[in-house]
């Protein structure tokens, strides 16, 4: 019984003090409830009150910000998850897959109403496998290969460094670019840093009229899978 008064005691000393019925509960090893019990006969100041308050305040905020870093890391371990799962689902491609992805990439962002082969986009990426697939599937020789650099005119100063970074992603010499094309628009993307923009790179084929029009064969071939 001693020990249960002197438990008592400094749990009203506590609360006399300020202290949330948190606080005093890990504190002495009791619930929060018993603590109310314990201590509700104690009046608090307006001072006491509303620091109480404050600290509640901070106990709950920080606990959305763990809940939510935790929601966060989730997340970033389900995304190194699934995105492993597809990186392994694709695996090392066939040619006959490389086939089928170029006609595919030709189809969403080659150039169709002319009878030049075409292509155009401004994922790096993106430009270096529809290269490969020039290379390895139409047998196109690098040397007949053109690129053009398209920029918004509020760059027009950065199509020399532009042009550079394009030509070191795809290894076609500065010789094979044709002169900048810059278009006009109201709306500029503020890039935090100049050097993240590159624009869009169009490539032309020269002299493949022959592989244009396999190229169109190709895209009426998938087009027949949808129907």
């Amino acid at each position: 019984m001693t020990r249960y008064i002197k438990m008592r005691q400094k749990a009203i000393y506590l609360r006399e003090k300020g202290k949330t019925l948190r606080e005093i509960g890990r504190t002495l090893g009791i619930s929060s409830s018993t603590a109310h019990l314990w201590t509700r006969r104690v009046k608090l100041t307006n001072s006491q009150k509303r620091a109480i308050w404050e600290r509640h305040k901070q106990a709950f905020q920080e606990g959305r910000r763990r809940v939510a870093l935790m929601q966060r890391q989730l997340r970033e371990k389900e995304d190194v998850r699934y995105k492993k799962l597809g990186r392994d689902r694709i695996g090392t491609i066939s040619q006959r897959e490389l086939v089928l992805i170029g006609a595919a990439l030709y189809w969403s962002e080659g150039f169709k109403r002319d009878s030049r082969l075409g292509f155009a986009n401004s994922d790096p990426e993106m430009i270096k496998l529809f290269l490969r697939w020039l290379f390895e599937v139409g047998k196109v020789p690098r040397e007949d290969v053109r690129l053009r650099v398209g920029l918004n005119v509020a760059y027009k100063n950065d199509a020399g460094r532009v042009d550079g970074v394009w030509s070191k992603l795809t290894g076609i010499p500065l010789e094979q670019f044709q002169k900048p094309f810059f278009q006009k628009s109201k709306w500029v993307k503020d890039y935090r840093y100049r050097g993240e923009y590159l624009g869009v790179l169009r490539i032309r084929a020269n002299q493949q009229r022959r592989l244009f029009l396999t190229i169109k064969g190709m895209v009426e071939g998938l087009r027949l899978m949808g129907s």
